[in-house]
């Protein structure tokens, strides 16, 4: 019979109540033989720390992975609205989940009452050390569990006669981690003194109490003598404390046994299964409230009277006793304590001494307060029945075996730590050296077992839809590289080897970004261990892709001045040999001058020759240049769409023969094609234009000698060259090069490898949004005929000619074009089969050309071939950037808006846009519910263009991309400022999106980059945009320091020259024109703000030079900066 998988999310093993809650929750598993995975995810969108990048493993707690869930809600939402939370637990379901320490409707929840724990902890000081004067350091907002700690507090209080309104011994609300924080605004900004101003310190937690103790401490004060003291959650590192911590006891283990009980119910039997349960908080009194020790009241008996009234002390009622001291319940008072004490009434020393070290070994391994025991001495010497004489006889030995045990723990828990941390030390050493996944994981395998860990996996998340294992063993197997989906832990055929024990599941992550999960089994438990383990594959992981990027930059870098050698090898002798020869008859003109031989036959000779060689320089000289802008990303294409007809003589075009047949395919035919039969082409025709001739002449052939073929997968150029003529040095001439760079960067495929060699036009899609990126050196990927990197969609259709027998294309009629509209199945289904999808729009009607456009406009077609025939000489084909465009001259649709919503009105006017432009406002109810849905209305029904917007809202561009008709409409966020944050890592992965500054994207400059995109310029992916995106971060973190190229391409893990060149692809100006513009920003706010001189602004803006300063600035503000602080601005 399988185990049941049981998973526990929660925000950290290593800090706080964490290790404790997840000690007990493992005890658990084992004890109903579950297999058990704990998720260590951090709280949820919580940035201190890049806290937030841990919540990546959350999503692999799902129903494939799991029979049922526990979640420590309070502890997850600490930094989040409480709506969130529980929106974050509902997209949880189907699967089975109960709740610690927050409510979810419809769902069980173990909790404890915070509210009369807290209750009972002021009611001491008020009651027991007369005290009213109380600090309270509040914990975090929109956390339940911390609202009800303070409630308590001002409730009890309150009853007392003590107002606590407005009361300045209050904090305001504090991170869990910020104890320190919080006591510093009491002490040192609102100026209270301990045991002057305040004479008990209570806490929302005992960790907030324990900062503050050890502040207050460096400030020469002590507790309890100069201040009183207490916590809250009993967690076992207040027992470090000279004084130990008085607190209110978090039931640990009763949490653990209730909510293990009822996950397993709940599972079984559901529907009845689900129940709410409340434990109580008792108070735990120590020495830092004033209190006197423990020790007390085993050297005093009377002392111990309040703990054990007349009732109980019975045998019966003394077991009783002692277990809730304990918190043991029932069943385990009677397996620990019933034979003990059996013991003592009986008088067996020998048996009470060996129970009594077997119970000291079990409490010691479950971190029990062994100061209790002393309690527990006092308690028995008044029991009933023990003779008291006998109890101070061994009364002695008793302490020597407290003594001895906690002597012989200590060692082991040090002796075993210290094995563990040298192990994970000798790791971390062999790690620095490892530069391969292999390495890694071979390392893995030879140190984890020596600390108890035999299954261990390292994940990486490749895409959003696609993980991969990179790493792993279980006992004997090392597991090899695997791909498998994202919503699993492990490729489902390793699962055996993660699915009969406790595993740890922990976030990878490294800069910005989460880049996946490590997941081993779990022997023993010690959160920080687990936690610095975590770390280390997170740096070493990082460190392997750093040094694999470095690698592959410098052999790109080597391969690239490779390239630079050759070219300028063939280029110089291309420019020498016209040179020598325009020198030569250049000499020879001097002479016959000289001479006064002048023969005008000779002059004219001599003349010709000059202009000739001068002409064919003049040419190679622009292909040059050419191919020099080509390399730094400088070249506009003018993408629309085109007839092919306008690439080729009409030569070529000669009657209609019969195909080619396949089995013979160099036969010598005419073109199978006349002009009208060829479907619409995307792209900058001139400049493929110019590829073809430049081919043409380099290779010495005409282009009516090409053949056409029509493919399912485009239009195919048979042209007469040999493969072996790309061997020769032909193939290093510069204009061949230029018609490498142009044919790679208009997505087409050049196969050189074939004899002929072959040039493949992709049919375009509806939307015209391109197959492939445009940055990527053509000759790593497409140049030696066999492409390494698949064009989206490429490689999905049949390899046959669509004018075959059983060509994959899909030409409907007017029956099929009303059946795909009114029917969401065949649309479905038609969508399945993703052919290209063939139209010929000069022989439809308008209205079967209108409901063509309407629906691929609703339909999910817009990624979809499509082969659209059109009259060769229409002049509205060129004035369209996709067939939405075209569609909508021809039959007069109102062009698509440009859409801003919530921008400034002058950002347009900058752009200065010839479109349509459409705002929305929503000043009067900003990111309400009903104001997002409008927004959404109002996008479906203009169908936009381009969207605009001032800051990133995820759900928003998810709406946007999920709707057809917006999938591939560019989207800009222009937000004041851009900070870290989960919602720009969420953006990270969007598609067409760009981020910018409000500042730089309402520039002139920018607004040519819009008018690019808005005429069908194309965009990076969003994996090369997310090293632009992050340079934005750094600017907006650093702008004002002293920034240098070598350190933003560091902070972004890529190369200098690469960044500056994506950089300007994605936003229109270089890096240094974005951070100039960014830092006039930081100025002029100063020059508004501050009275501050010129020279102190600069600087403080990032500026080195004054003078610099000022020149920079009026080239942006078109004024200097002390016209711009008078109000005389230019503009």
């Amino acid at each position: 019979m399988n185990k049941k998988r049981i998973g526990f999310i929660l925000a950290s093993i290593h800090s706080g109540s964490g290790d404790q809650v997840c000690s007990e929750l493992i005890k658990q598993a084992v004890r109903f033989k579950t297999t058990f995975y704990i998720f260590p995810g951090g709280r949820l969108k919580a940035t201190q720390n890049s806290e937030w990048l841990r919540n990546s493993v959350y999503r692999l707690a799902n129903t494939k992975t799991l029979d049922g869930l526990i979640s420590w809600a309070s502890a997850l939402g600490g930094a989040l609205p409480l709506q969130e939370l529980i929106e974050f637990h509902k997209n949880i379901e189907p699967l089975p989940f109960v709740t610690i320490s927050q409510k979810i409707e419809g769902h069980s929840c173990v909790n404890f009452d915070a509210y009369s724990g807290m209750c009972s902890l002021i009611d001491h000081f008020l009651k027991v050390h007369r005290i009213t004067k109380i600090a309270f350091l509040r914990g975090p907002e929109n956390h339940v569990s911390a609202d009800d700690r303070y409630r308590a507090f001002c409730d009890t209080l309150q009853k007392a006669g003590v107002s606590v309104k407005d009361s300045p011994l209050v904090s305001d609300p504090f991170e869990w981690r910020s104890g320190k924080d919080a006591i510093i605004q009491l002490c040192e900004k609102r100026r209270l003194l301990p045991g002057k101003d305040f004479s008990a310190l209570v806490s929302a937690s005992d960790l907030m109490t324990l900062d503050a103790i050890e502040y207050l401490q460096n400030k020469g004060y002590s507790s309890p003598d100069d201040f009183l003291a207490a916590g809250f959650n009993d967690v076992s590192k207040t027992r470090r404390l000279r004084s130990a911590l008085t607190t209110v006891h978090m039931p640990y283990k009763a949490m653990g046994m209730n909510s293990f009980k009822l996950i397993l119910n709940e599972i079984t039997d559901a529907p009845r299964a689900k129940k709410d349960v409340l434990l109580p908080a008792p108070l735990v009194v120590r020495e830092s409230c004033g209190c006197p020790s423990l020790i007390k009241h085993a050297l005093n008996p009377m002392s111990a009277k309040d703990d054990l009234p007349e009732a109980q002390v019975s045998k019966e009622g003394l077991i009783e006793r002692l277990s809730e001291l304990f918190y043991l319940d029932k069943a385990e008072g009677r397996t620990f304590l019933e034979p003990m004490i059996n013991a003592l009434y009986a008088k067996n020393s020998r048996l009470f001494f060996n129970l009594f070290e077997e119970l000291l070994e079990t409490f010691y391994k479950d971190e029990t307060d062994m100061r209790l025991i002393y309690r527990a001495i006092g308690i028995i010497k008044i029991s009933k029945n023990i003779d008291p004489d006998y109890v101070a006889s061994i009364e002695k030995d008793i302490f020597i075996a407290l003594g001895q045990a906690a002597e012989r723990y200590q060692e082991e828990i040090k002796s075993m730590r210290e094995e563990r941390n040298k192990v994970l030390d000798e790791l971390k050493c062999e790690l620095i050296s490892k530069h391969s996944v292999k390495e890694l994981s071979e390392a893995l395998k030879k140190y984890l077992p020596r600390i108890g860990i035999h299954s261990a996996a390292s994940v990486i998340y490749q895409t959003k839809d696609v993980s991969r294992l990179l790493s792993g063993f279980s006992k004997n197997r090392i597991f090899e590289e695997e791909e498998f989906s994202p919503d699993e832990i492990v490729p489902p055929r390793l699962i055996s080897a993660f699915s009969q024990d406790v595993f740890m599941v922990q976030p990878m992550f490294a800069g910005n970004k989460a880049i996946g999960h490590f997941i081993c089994s779990v022997p023993f438990f010690d959160g920080a261990l687990f936690e610095d383990l975590r770390s280390v594959l997170s740096s070493a992981f990082s460190g392997i892709f750093l040094f694999n990027e470095l690698t592959a930059a410098r052999k790109a870098a080597e391969e690239a001045e490779q390239a630079k050698t050759k070219f300028f090898a063939a280029v110089g002798s291309d420019l020498s040999n016209p040179l020598s020869e325009i020198k030569s008859d250049a000499s020879r003109l001097k002479v016959l001058l000289k001479q006064k031989e002048l023969i005008p036959d000779q002059i004219k000779n001599i003349v010709e020759r000059l202009e000739k060689n001068i002409e064919a320089q003049q040419k190679k000289t622009d292909l040059i240049v050419e191919l020099t802008r080509f390399q730094s990303n400088e070249i506009v294409f003018n993408n629309t769409l085109f007839h092919p007809a306008a690439l080729f003589p009409a030569a070529l075009f000669k009657g209609r023969p019969v195909q080619i047949p396949r089995e013979n395919p160099h036969k010598k035919e005419e073109s199978p094609f006349a002009a009208s039969d060829l479907p619409i082409l995307f792209g900058d025709k001139e400049r493929i234009k110019q590829a073809l001739l430049l081919i043409a002449e380099n290779f010495h052939f005409k282009l009516e000698q090409c053949k056409l073929k029509k493919t399912s997968k485009g239009l195919k150029i048979v042209m007469p060259i040999s493969e072996k003529a790309f061997t020769g040095p032909t193939a290093e001439l510069p204009g061949v090069m230029l018609a490498n760079q142009i044919f790679f960067m208009q997505d087409c495929e050049f196969v050189k490898n074939k004899d002929p060699c072959e040039i493949l036009f992709y049919w375009p899609f509806f939307s015209c949004s391109p197959r492939k990126s445009s940055l990527k050196n053509p000759s790593e990927n497409v140049f030696d005929g066999v492409p390494r990197s698949e064009p989206e969609n490429g490689g999905r259709y049949a390899a046959h000619d669509a004018t075959t027998p059983g060509a994959a294309v899909f030409a409907p009629n007017t029956a099929q074009i009303n059946a795909v509209q009114a029917s969401d199945k065949i649309k479905a289904a038609a969508s399945q089969k993703e052919e290209p999808f063939e139209w010929k729009f000069r022989e439809k009607t308008e209205d079967e050309n209108r409901r063509i456009y309407e629906m691929f406009v609703k339909k999910d077609f817009m990624k979809r071939p499509f082969l659209c025939y059109a009259d060769p000489e229409d002049g509205d084909l060129e004035k369209s950037n996709n067939f939405l465009s075209f569609f909508e001259r021809k039959l007069k649709i109102a062009e698509r808006p440009v859409l801003f919503i919530n921008c400034p009105e002058d950002m347009e006017k900058k752009w200065e846009l010839s479109f349509t432009v459409i705002r929305i406002k929503t000043e009067d109810a900003p990111n309400t519910l009903s104001d997002t849905q409008n927004i959404k209305k109002q996008i479906v029904k203009l169908n936009p263009l381009l969207i605009v917007m001032n800051e990133i809202n995820t759900d928003m561009i998810d709406f946007i991309r999920n709707n057809p008709s917006t999938e591939l409409s560019p989207i800009i966020i222009a937000p004041d400022k851009i900070e870290a944050s989960p919602r720009i890592d969420e953006a990270l992965g969007f598609q067409k999106l760009i981020l910018c500054n409000l500042c730089v994207a309402s520039s002139r400059e920018f607004g040519n980059r819009v008018k690019a995109l808005l005429s069908g310029d194309h965009m990076l992916s969003p994996n090369t945009a997310g090293f632009v995106k992050k340079t934005l971060i750094y600017f907006n973190a650093h702008g004002c320091e002293y920034i240098s190229r070598w350190k933003i391409a560091e902070a972004v893990h890529t190369s200098e020259d690469y960044l500056t060149r994506i950089f300007h692809r994605e936003l229109g100006l270089s890096p240094w024109e974005y951070l100039n513009i960014y830092r006039i920003h930081i100025a002029c706010a100063r020059l508004r703000k501050t009275d501050e001189s010129i020279l102190t602004i600069a600087e403080k803006s990032g500026f080195q030079d004054q003078a610099y300063f000022c020149r920079v600035f009026k080239k942006v503000m078109g004024t200097t900066p002390g016209h711009y602080r008078k109000g005389i601005c230019a503009f």
